[in-house]
């Protein structure tokens, strides 16, 4: 966005300050000063103004950056795990002097970053969004390759499971609204989803889910064909909806397609941007999501991702109450506490009390007030 653009959306009052600032980076990815001089003189923003925010918060560079950012995790879990090692052989390997964050060629910047949320990949890091955990020192020249592989792919057709992404029609869309995919706008994506589906008269029905498992990529959009086939999209941003559509729906209303294909390709050719499609999409079979998800057996949260916890219908149709059933009708008081017994529960206040014992205490207070 011209940074004409950017004040005029923003304003020249100071209190505009940091999303011009922010705009400007994601323009440039870093602020030029020459940008910075150009800001002060059209808007009411002084110098001193400019140079004590940006230079406060980390989030702003004021040299350039590579084309790709290497995030590398340093939080406790990555720290214990030898997160440390795994950072300076980065920097070994890609020449990166210690007066700087940037390679030579200003092909990678690597940056660390307190916690990625993926503790049980640790020690772990992200190339442009892209997830390698359990790393080594060793390991990181061969990481270097395979995100290089995947950049000169980009181009090609995503697959998942020996199917090409969007060469079936969708019936039903999946959107996490955990309390991570709503911290990272899914709530959003799903409006729009919304909108769309209204507006091109779409036979597809939207799902807000629970927790998808993957809280680092989301927020995540499930796309599931006739034939139950799910193709996923990560990190996925509201103006990344309509080509994700677009690629597994042919809308009804012809001219509103038309009209967003041309619009979005000469967006395209204009920017340089890659398909939204298949820049969001997530591999579901690829090496980084089976590592993290392989050794996960969910038990209370089995049906995460595919459920809607608000929904009583959803619930009930994955067995909800089942249990609760079984009990009522099956079960005395007797069996019920000893399986509470082999369970191991225990209650959750500092003496940690076995559950069965309260319950068992329950039950004779119970009987001694019936008699």
């Amino acid at each position: 966005m011209p940074l004409d653009d950017i004040i005029a959306k923003y304003g020249t009052r100071k209190g505009a300050l940091i999303p011009i600032l922010q705009n400007i980076q994601k323009e440039h990815r870093y602020l030029p000063r020459e940008v910075l001089r150009e800001v002060c003189a059209k808007t009411d923003i002084t110098p001193a103004d400019l140079f004590a925010v940006s230079t406060f918060y980390d989030q702003f560079r004021h040299e350039p950056a590579g084309e790709h950012t290497i995030c590398v995790c340093t939080g406790t879990a990555c720290h214990v795990k030898g997160a440390d090692r795994v950072l300076r052989q980065f920097h070994q390997t890609l020449n990166i002097t210690e007066d700087t964050d940037t390679d030579p060629t200003r092909q990678f910047t690597v940056q660390e970053i307190a916690c990625l949320g993926c503790c049980t990949l640790a020690p772990v890091i992200q190339i442009d969004g892209i997830t390698y955990g359990h790393l080594t020192p060793e390991q990181v020249p061969d990481v270097l390759d395979d995100f290089k592989h995947r950049i000169k792919s980009r181009g090609l057709c995503p697959r998942s499971g020996g199917t090409a992404a969007g060469s079936h029609g969708i019936t039903v869309v999946r959107i996490g609204l955990g309390s991570c995919c709503q911290a990272q706008g899914s709530m959003l994506i799903y409006n729009e989803v919304t909108k769309l589906v209204r507006d091109w008269e779409l036979d597809i029905r939207i799902e807000g889910v629970g927790c998808v498992g993957m809280c680092h990529q989301t927020p995540l959009l499930e796309a599931v064909s006739k034939q139950g086939i799910s193709t996923f999209y990560a990190k996925v941003q509201p103006e990344d909806v309509q080509s994700i559509l677009l690629q597994n729906y042919k809308p009804k209303n012809f001219l509103a397609r038309a009209g967003h294909c041309i619009s979005r390709c000469l967006e395209r050719i204009w920017s340089g941007e890659s398909e939204p499609a298949a820049e969001r999409f997530l591999d579901i079979d690829g090496e980084s999501v089976r590592a993290f998800m392989s050794r996960q057996c969910p038990i209370a949260m089995q049906h995460s991702g595919m459920s809607n916890p608000g929904s009583l219908e959803d619930y009930q149709s994955h067995g909800g109450f089942g249990a609760l059933r079984h009990v009522i009708n099956n079960m005395t008081s007797a069996d019920i506490i000893d399986t509470i017994e082999q369970s191991g529960l225990r209650g959750r206040g500092g003496a940690g009390f076995p559950t069965y014992q309260k319950w068992n205490v329950a039950k004779e207070q119970t009987a001694t007030t019936e008699r």
